[in-house]
């Protein structure tokens, strides 16, 4: 009951704040390009794709720059990109893609800083899971290998950040097993 207290208190605190300068939050959803009429039709006012959908590293120039002429026509506004690294692109296991890795987030963060989103969602289930029966320490170390990559973080310091998936905690952090 004191937690349900604390979060309501600052939910009115937010509020009060909101009121007295004038300004409403802000609201986000993760939701790709196309859906953006309907979500500021709801009353979004940022929107967060998908890294493969709107930023598209393994996809030409041509089609990323129609993202950005769409997203201009929308008037719509990224406030971040989830789901960094596809599932076919394994941070860990027998067989791991770091040099894939590295050319995805080199492309991602380039197209990254012309789309103006600073931040990237590092969520990637797929990429993460240990196969059954390998070593996790071994796992993690591979991920971190590839996480330690200046490369992978944010190439030629454009000042990109990657952030953890926040509901990753509960299951154990940056790896989990499949089973």
């Amino acid at each position: 009951m004191k937690t349900v207290s604390i979060l309501f208190a600052f939910f009115l605190y937010g509020l009060a704040s909101c009121t007295a300068s004038k300004t409403s939050p802000s609201y986000a959803v993760c939701r790709e390009l196309p859906d953006c009429p309907a979500l500021k039709a709801a009353g979004y006012d940022f929107f967060e794709p998908t890294v493969g959908a709107f930023l598209s590293p393994v996809e030409s120039d041509a089609v990323f720059l129609s993202h950005l002429a769409e997203m201009k026509e929308l008037n719509a506004k990224p406030v971040s990109c989830t789901i960094y690294l596809p599932g076919e692109y394994k941070a860990v296991g027998e067989a791991p893609h770091h040099d894939d890795i590295v050319k995805w987030g080199e492309k991602t963060f380039q197209r990254a800083n012309q789309a103006g989103i600073r931040h990237v969602v590092f969520g990637s289930g797929g990429s993460r899971y240990v196969p059954a029966g390998f070593d996790r320490e071994k796992a993690m170390q591979q991920f971190i290998a590839v996480c330690k990559r200046r490369d992978v973080q944010s190439p030629n310091g454009w000042g990109r950040n990657i952030a953890p998936q926040p509901n990753d905690f509960h299951r154990g952090g940056a790896m989990w097993n499949r089973d």
